[in-house]
């Protein structure tokens, strides 16, 4: 993927979970879509995914509760993390002409493919799924 190509689908997908997270956020909004789920997995099976609660910790990260984030599901913090330092990297290195975030892709992209990363990172995600299916029992 080309570098304006990586950027562009990396400021769109920010501008999703924004918009998303703000959606969510408004208390009006919220009470409309109460009792509804938009996990297609859990809506299949029943079961709900590893992700399920991210949207309900980046909230409670957001209010300033980070014990109640953790509870709802950990990757809320690496959400809220990724949504804050991506977008402004991206815009600086456009601003600068430079790449960085290009160069430290291809090294995540490249780091996954190791054994010694990928495993304890599969563990994690299977952790955070069990911990949700067992909270929603």
């Amino acid at each position: 993927m080309s570098r304006n190509g990586l950027y562009f689908l990396i400021l769109g997908l920010s501008l999703a979970g924004y918009v998303w997270i703000i959606l969510n956020g408004n208390s009006t909004i919220q009470q409309n879509i109460s009792g509804t789920n938009v996990c297609i997995f859990k809506n299949i099976t029943g079961i709900p995914c590893p992700s399920c609660g991210t949207t309900r910790s980046v909230l409670a990260i957001l209010k300033g509760n980070v014990i109640d984030s953790i509870g709802h599901n950990p990757l809320g913090l690496v959400m809220v993390l990724l949504l804050a330092i991506l977008p402004i990297w991206i815009i600086i290195d456009f601003v600068f002409g430079k790449n960085s975030f290009q160069v430290f892709y291809r090294y995540v992209e490249f780091s996954l493919k190791r054994k010694y990363i990928v495993i304890p990172s599969i563990v994690i995600v299977l952790v955070v799924w069990f911990l949700n299916i067992h909270r929603h029992l």
